[in-house]
């Protein structure tokens, strides 16, 4: 029960990621906006909460729950086509 120096900068280098990541997905266009954040969002807690766990059983449930929306994310093209369909259309 106590804060060790690999777990808050875990933390701390999660946050200002996810800070930097949605600052510039601000300056996109995308699509499915509202989707594309909540998912990101809850993509967010979910990692906060796996470096945050103390024992494996949480660290394997918030892990778990982490792939849902990045799966959801993929699967939809909320990820995948703003970015690669560009570079699909080079090729093609």
């Amino acid at each position: 029960t106590g804060s060790n120096p690999v777990r808050d900068a875990t933390l701390l280098l999660n946050t200002i990621i996810f800070l930097i990541v949605s600052l510039y997905n601000s300056t996109l266009v995308i699509k499915k906006r509202n989707q594309y954040y909540a998912s990101f969002l809850i993509a967010n807690g979910l990692t906060i909460g796996v470096f945050s766990a103390l024992d494996a059983i949480l660290f394997y449930i918030f892990f778990e729950a982490l792939l849902i929306p990045m799966f959801c994310s993929i699967s939809s093209g909320l990820i995948i086509f703003p970015f690669g369909s560009s570079i699909i259309n080079l090729f093609s």
